[in-house]
């Protein structure tokens, strides 16, 4: 266990410049949105603020073990049947336990001394069935005739007399089936015309071997809760980087009372912030389990995120965007647009549609436009409350690298089901768990399988059942779970959204074909 103290605030995060801020708006403009480039040195920021932020994490690792009477077709092997002393019970039988807060882990084991060796209930010990297809008597309905024994087979003929006249007629022909050579019965193709067929409950073995199987769970419920005091979206504080703060891993974690008691404060002569405290607290109190659950641990993690925002004025709106997180994530809602890039865009689909790939609309590869001199751009410093403009000097800061490329799922694509649809799945980062309503599908990158059945009508913007509007008519929508290092995110996934899905900053990102790059 250990504690780390937390200050009464978010403690001021790295040094951040409003030139240094502008560089990484630019550098986000160019990699993730439709914004208009060469624009963030030149906005008219009114005021540069810097704040922080809170990421509270709690996890419980637990186990759940349960049996059910299962079968085998016995092998003639060895028994381990009740002669061999009683079956023990499920919380008896030792166990391998995984490291410690694994997503998701299980095992099924066979409990000992449990074994029966019983006649099989299949086929009553004779190792065949009849065959279902043709219900023992070994010959089915021809499928070329239908039964019927003759085919019969349409045809149009156009002929053209010496005046240039054309006439049509239908001509009919019936012959024998060659299948069924008219009898209108074929062998049955399963028994081979005997009738019979091996029993597949033993497997032609006659006698089954009954047990009881435990199966085991290993899984971590994690939950969390981000404080931030400005626009920030609380999701993304979240995913952003931090300095943790508090940590605290031990067997049961307790509601903390500050200095006064037992919690996730002990041994913390400061008392933290209230509101920390409080959404710790919290998730605390929400982790309940059911008696058949076992509890092996718990761990409490605080993390403290830089938060900067930036307000500036654009024609009569007053807009902000932010610069978050140890990383230096870039968040800008309602950022200028590019008419350009979006006419542009609008016409490299229209003019290669076959190049549209799921969320992203992709082209032929442009080296990237020269990054822009930000010599000119206007600085500005505080006087009193206010922020002023002054000419500006050059910035030596480095230029932070690009966000790296997704990557690909390496196992080959699926094929989908009747009222499904494959969707690949990327994550920035990679190698993140990915749950499909609750149940593990892998880590990303990885193909899932998703319902594309139309969920109904959509009227007024509405879906009577649940889903999405899309062009009049509802889809389905799947609950995809992104479980990291750093937490839990869900994202909603729908057919519409194509067969690449890339999610970063724990949304559905879209990069627009752009000529004019």
């Amino acid at each position: 266990m250990s504690n780390i103290a937390s200050p009464t605030s978010a403690p001021a995060p790295v040094e951040l410049s409003l030139d240094d801020a502008r560089v990484l708006l630019e550098q986000h403009v160019r990699a993730t949105t439709w914004g208009r480039r060469g624009l963030a040195a030149r906005l008219d920021v009114t005021s540069f603020e810097r704040s922080g932020a809170f990421d509270v994490v709690f996890q419980s690792f637990t186990e759940t073990r349960g049996t059910e009477l299962t079968h085998e077709p016995y092998l003639d092997g060895p028994v381990d049947g009740p002669e061999n002393g009683p079956a023990p019970e499920p919380w008896a039988i030792p166990m391998q336990m995984p490291p410690r807060f694994t997503p998701d882990e299980r095992v099924a084991v066979r409990v000992p001394h449990t074994d029966e060796v019983r006649t099989c209930f299949g086929c009553g010990g004779d190792g065949r069935v009849t065959c279902d297809t043709c219900g023992g008597g070994g010959r089915v309905s021809c499928s070329s005739c239908g039964g019927d024994g003759r085919i019969t087979e349409t045809r149009t003929v156009t002929e053209t007399d010496a005046q240039g006249n054309t006439t049509t007629r239908t001509e009919t022909h019936t012959s024998t089936c060659t299948w069924c050579s008219g009898s209108g019965r074929v062998t049955c193709s399963k028994c081979g015309g005997g009738g019979q067929v091996t029993c597949d409950t033993c497997v032609g073995q006659r006698r089954l071997c009954h047990f009881r199987r435990m199966h085991v769970r290993w899984s971590t419920r994690t939950n969390s809760k981000q404080l931030e005091k400005t626009g920030l979206p609380d999701e993304l504080v979240g995913l952003a980087g931090g300095e943790v703060i508090l940590a605290e891993e031990d067997a049961r974690i307790e509601q903390g009372r500050g200095i006064e008691g037992p919690g996730p404060y002990r041994g913390v002569s400061v008392r933290v912030n209230a509101d920390v405290e409080a959404a710790a607290n919290g998730l605390i109190t929400s982790h309940v389990f059911p008696a058949d659950e076992k509890l092996h641990c718990q761990r409490l993690v605080v993390r403290a995120v830089p938060v900067y925002e930036a307000r500036y004025r654009w024609g009569k709106d007053t807009r902000s965007f932010w610069i978050f997180g140890t990383d230096r994530r870039v968040h800008a809602p309602r950022y200028p647009i590019s008419p350009w890039r979006v006419g542009g865009a609008v016409l490299g689909v229209v003019a290669v549609p076959g190049v549209i790939v799921g969320a992203n609309v992709v082209g032929t590869s442009y080296p990237p436009a020269p990054f822009p001199s930000i010599g000119d751009a206007p600085a500005y410093r505080l006087d009193g409350s206010a922020w002023r403009m002054e000419p500006a000097q050059t910035p030596s800061i480095p230029i932070p690298p690009p966000p790296r490329e997704f990557e690909k799922a390496t196992a080959p694509r699926p094929s989908a089901a009747p009222g499904k649809a494959v969707v690949e799945l990327r994550t920035d980062p990679p190698g993140m768990d990915v749950f499909v309503e609750g149940e593990r599908r892998g880590a990303s990158p990885l193909w899932i399988t998703i319902p594309s059945r139309s969920a109904g009508p959509c009227k007024q913007g509405k879906c009577a059942i649940g889903g999405r509007c899309t062009v009049g008519a509802c889809e389905p929508v799947t609950r995809v779970e992104l479980r990291g290092a750093e937490g839990a995110r869900i994202v909603e996934v729908a057919p519409s959204d194509g067969e690449v899905v890339e999610v970063r900053n724990g949304r559905v990102t879209i990069t627009p074909f752009d000529p004019f790059q």
